[in-house]
């Protein structure tokens, strides 16, 4: 219970503290790490204008002690070669605060663990995208408490992306946990003075470190998506892909996609990958897939 005070009176302290007294009262003991993740890709489907992409992710982090002080941001821009292309979207915004017991988040923050299906068994960038979007990255904007040894957390979030602390009217719930290296489950349950507004689950099964199978099911905006991803490791540079999408509406049918392929890693941060496609439901059809991707981190 100490710790757990002394680590609320630090919360307290830094929503009082400017980023210019902070750097003015770093110390020589202070390990302070700063990078820049790049993604970046590009993926034709048939016979459709090229698709791309990049995500940049910076990274800074303090260390003091036993606190660890940092700010984590995602910034998202997509385009196709036909010029129809998007604005630059703030994905994730948020500082961070943690100890040996407890982490605590403000901003916008993306509560997923690193056994998500389109982080454990990526697929191609459009599909990772539908992923994403289905809501396993369980992006949220407000403040998040978590107990790391129980992985149980609480938080007070926006119904909607705004910050402003009067949007903060959704309670949420989650819990995340590892069982060793073979499994993996978190949830979340989120609702407000408007009723139930969201909630997922995944549990990922990772019988060695080459196989690696995911299933999740998020409900959100009326909306049920399952997923299930299966990748396998031939090689330290070949793996085979598959997976499945099913979206169903509070009222409307099942719609989604199936897909099989494999990727191939390049060295120096590119991989390759392709596929097949089955759209279900809706307008049906067989598409294939093929692309670059490039991951880079650049810093120290």
């Amino acid at each position: 219970m100490k710790k757990f005070l002394r680590f609320l009176a630090v919360i307290g302290a830094l929503w009082n503290v400017t980023p210019k007294a902070t750097a003015a009262d770093a110390n020589e003991n202070d390990k302070v790490k700063a990078n820049v993740t790049v993604f970046a890709n590009a993926e034709q489907v048939d016979d459709k204008s090229t698709f791309g992409d990049v995500t940049l992710k910076p990274q800074v982090e303090v260390e003091n002690g036993d606190y660890k002080f940092g700010y984590l941001g995602s910034f998202y821009n997509w385009g196709y070669t036909d010029r129809t292309h998007g604005d630059w979207m703030t994905l994730m915004s948020r500082l961070q605060l943690e100890n040996e017991d407890w982490a605590f988040q403000l901003g916008r923050m993306q509560l997923r663990p690193d056994y998500v299906a389109y982080l454990k068994t990526p697929m191609t960038t459009t599909l990772d995208n539908d992923i994403m979007c289905a809501g396993t990255c369980r992006t949220f904007t407000g403040t998040h408490l978590a107990h790391k040894g129980t992985g149980l957390g609480v938080g007070l979030v926006a119904h909607d992306t705004r910050m402003t602390p009067t949007h903060w009217d959704t309670g949420l719930v989650t819990w995340e946990k590892k069982f060793g290296n073979e499994w993996g489950v978190a949830a979340h349950v989120g609702a407000g003075d408007k009723g139930f507004h969201n909630a997922g689950l995944t549990v990922a099964w990772m019988p060695t470190d080459k196989t690696s199978v995911v299933a999740e099911g998020i409900y959100d905006k009326k909306v049920t998506h399952g997923i299930l991803g299966a990748r396998h490791k031939l090689t330290d540079d070949l793996a085979l892909f598959a997976g499945l999408k099913v979206d169903k509406a509070d009222h409307g049918k099942v719609t989604g996609w199936a897909t099989a392929g494999a990727s191939y890693d390049l060295g120096k941060g590119f991989s390759v990958v392709g596929a097949v496609k089955q759209d279900i439901g809706g307008h049906q059809g067989t598409h294939g897939i093929v692309g670059l991707r490039y991951c880079g981190n650049f810093g120290q």
